[in-house]
């Protein structure tokens, strides 16, 4: 047995933590109270998804819940900040007919995506039949929600 090296000593650099400048401070405080608002279930975000339900399912039009919010009902929990729902073309219209100008409006005119004014929310919109991701064709795209299976009846 050869002649084996004692392993060098790690040298550690001890860091004092400075203060944040107050804007900084500020923004990271009201993210941190967002999150406990999120997982206590009382955050605008979850008082929006709740009142798009009602409205689409009030109106008849299949809706399909995806992104980060979708996620949390897998168990994974994630803080976000918008609702993102899979509409048909024609469901989407149908919506807008009703509730544009009465608590929502476009995010731009012309916009799939919408905001719901009395929660201060982000709704994004995916339509059945666009591509996931870049938006190029592929062989997945999104479903009907209309015809969709949920995760939680077996086929």
């Amino acid at each position: 047995m050869g002649h084996v090296e004692p392993l060098a000593r790690a040298s550690y650099k001890i860091q004092v933590a400075l203060p944040l400048e107050p804007a900084r401070e500020e923004r990271l405080l009201a993210a941190a109270k967002h999150a406990t608002q999120f997982f206590m279930g009382t955050a605008d975000v979850q008082l929006a998804l709740e009142k798009v339900a009602r409205l689409l399912r009030e109106e008849e039009i299949p809706y399909a819940l995806i992104g980060a919010m979708a996620v949390n009902e897998y168990g994974c929990a994630r803080v976000t900040t918008d609702v993102a729902l899979l509409l048909s073309t024609e469901g989407l219209q149908k919506f807008k007919d009703r509730h544009l100008g009465r608590g929502y409006v476009e995010r731009f005119p012309g916009s799939k995506g919408l905001r719901d004014v009395e929660n201060g929310v982000a709704i994004d919109i995916v339509l059945t039949g666009e591509y996931p991701g870049d938006g190029l064709p592929k062989s997945v795209r999104f479903p009907d929600p209309a015809e969709a299976v949920p995760w939680w009846v077996s086929a």
